[in-house]
């Protein structure tokens, strides 16, 4: 599976934010983009515009981000929602997913079931 941002993409934008290697931040940024793909009911693979394709981008590199930051091995999510679906998986602590990832798929229409 392609990531959705490489370790050149995100360097060029973020810089050096990420705690670890290349080698370390192209896995986070795999692990972030097999999330989004689960998030996103695969959605985010589609044909999408310009738009969409670089909130998806900048999406990975929020996600490799919290991932790196809170240690994560991407094991949990805290809950979804989909429409009028909302789902809670929430055992206490922060859950799996970036915040400002999910404001990203969510600006572009990729949460809604609208693409």
């Amino acid at each position: 599976m392609a990531s959705y941002a490489d370790v050149r993409y995100y360097r060029a934008k973020f810089g050096c934010a990420f705690g670890g290697d290349d080698k370390k931040l192209k896995r986070a940024l795999e692990l972030a983009s097999a999330w989004i793909d689960r998030v996103t009911l695969g959605r985010a693979r589609a044909r999408l515009t310009e738009f969409q394709t670089s909130r998806v981008r900048d999406a990975c590199c929020r996600q490799a981000d919290w991932l790196d930051e809170n240690g994560a091995d991407g094991e949990s999510i805290s809950g979804y929602s989909l429409g009028d679906l909302s789902v809670s998986l929430a055992k206490g602590g922060r859950g799996g997913f970036s915040r400002a990832a999910w404001v990203l798929l969510e600006g572009a229409g990729l949460l809604t079931g609208e693409v």
